[in-house]
């Protein structure tokens, strides 16, 4: 059985390597060369980490400290909480893996559909049995498959010299900085990446006010950005057409992080694919957890910086930096948003809360 992905992000090469062992795999990627341009942030999990057979990482994180205006708190962990990857190399292992079934410098054109799939490229016809889409946020087949709406977040990075301490992100609440989001400063090996993303057609400007403020407008090495697909698909397969990554919008959309649930829904994929399985039940589990994520995504971003400001006093008191501290996970933010709920110094913002949840409007409770 032939099955043709198209997309060669980490998604598209995890799939590839694992359905490789079994059948004949042909990846299509438009760029020259895989994991440019750079767009991610690379902040991640050890169950991340484990999937790479090659060391990728760049700095251990302990906590972060998240700001607004003049205030902040800190949350850590006794351990190393997430690490810093260097995304290119964690791309490039994957790379070097499958490389053999790669086709780099192939753009897509169109795809005919029939008792297989014809995939037209600028390089010659291919035909395929089954077709995955890994093809990044702003799909060009998701719409075969799903009609659910997407909403793509804008995002800008600058590499600059390192100013935070090595084993904290900062993270910055501030909506002059981002519309419906939030903005970062990542400590790497050698520098840092400072960024943010935003609703708003606005990142660049919002970029300037972000380094000024917090960073006294240090010199910028290099900018890289990208988009962060925003939903919930309500269906992820069709007609032996797929989708994984952010092409499935398997997103978390509390913190915009793709690369666990990218690669976890590429393992159900390939399991579904060689066992038989529905693709749809094996992403259950997974779909439960980015719906909570992005119904607490919803509440936040309609939050006004006054409101955030409460949030924030609420949030630093000592007992529910104590809950976060304990059962804080970047992959799974909802059990600590659980526990939140049920803090009796959390409770004097429900009220802000509720007037968020009906801000949002009745499409967060899908």
């Amino acid at each position: 059985m032939k099955i043709g992905i198209v997309g060669a992000g980490p998604s598209g090469l995890y799939a590839g390597i694992l359905l490789s062992k079994r059948f004949d795999v042909n990846i299509f990627e438009e760029h020259k060369v895989v994991g440019l341009p750079e767009h991610c942030t690379g902040l991640v999990t050890q169950d991340v980490i484990k999937r790479s057979k090659k060391d990728v990482v760049l700095n251990k994180i302990r906590g972060a400290k998240i700001f607004h205006g003049e205030r902040y708190f800190t949350i850590e962990k006794k351990d190393v909480a997430a690490y810093v990857i260097d995304r290119v190399s964690f791309e490039k292992n994957f790379f070097d893996e499958i490389g053999d079934r790669v086709n780099l410098d192939t753009r897509v054109k169109e795809i005919k559909f029939g008792s297989n799939f014809m995939i037209r490229t600028n390089r010659g016809e291919f035909s395929s049995d089954i077709l995955i889409a890994a093809d990044g946020p702003r799909s060009s087949i998701r719409g075969y498959v799903s009609n659910s709406k997407t909403i793509l977040l804008n995002g800008i990075q600058a590499i600059m010299k390192k100013e935070i301490e090595d084993e904290y992100v900062n993270i910055f609440l501030d909506r002059r900085y981002s519309s419906g989001f939030f903005a970062w400063a990542v400590p790497r090996e050698d520098d840092m990446l400072v960024g943010l993303a935003t609703y708003d057609n606005k990142p660049l400007l919002r970029l300037k006010y972000l380094t000024k403020d917090r960073f006294g407008g240090l010199e910028q090495r290099r900018l890289i950005g990208g988009q962060i697909p925003i939903g919930i698909l309500r269906k992820h397969s069709r007609d032996r057409i797929y989708l994984t990554g952010d092409a499935a919008l398997l997103v978390k959309a509390t913190s915009g992080g793709g690369l666990y649930y990218g690669l976890l829904g590429s393992e159900i994929l390939s399991d579904s694919i060689i066992n038989g399985k529905s693709y749809e039940k094996g992403l259950s589990e997974a779909l439960r957890e980015l719906r909570r994520d992005y119904i607490i995504h919803k509440i936040f971003s309609s939050l006004r910086d006054k409101e955030i400001e409460k949030v924030i006093l609420s949030i630093g008191h000592r007992s529910v930096i104590d809950e976060i501290n304990k059962y804080g996970d970047i992959d799974h933010p909802s059990l600590v948003a659980r526990r939140l709920i049920l803090n009796k110094n959390f409770m004097n913002i429900y009220p802000i809360i509720l007037i968020s949840i009906l801000r949002s409007g009745i499409e967060m409770f899908i």
